[in-house]
């Protein structure tokens, strides 16, 4: 059996909290383009390759554009 090769993978540092083992629940915000569906998806595989977990990943859809803009 062959060796596998390693890879550098870099995160956001915004994203590093995933890596933890503090937390039981983690919500990220932000707005389109900031990375989350990649960093999180790449993050949760990563620790379920180190460690048996059960993983739940949801998002909110909505019918519109302007159903899912909000304003604060």
């Amino acid at each position: 059996m062959t060796d596998r090769p390693q890879v550098r993978i870099q995160f956001l540092s915004e994203f590093k909290a995933l890596f933890k083992e503090s937390w039981r629940n983690i919500v990220f915000h932000g707005g389109r383009g900031s990375g989350k569906s990649k960093h999180i998806g790449l993050a949760l595989i990563l620790r379920g390759r180190q460690k048996k977990l059960r993983i739940l990943c949801t998002r909110e859809l909505q019918n519109s554009i302007a159903d899912s803009a909000t304003s604060f």
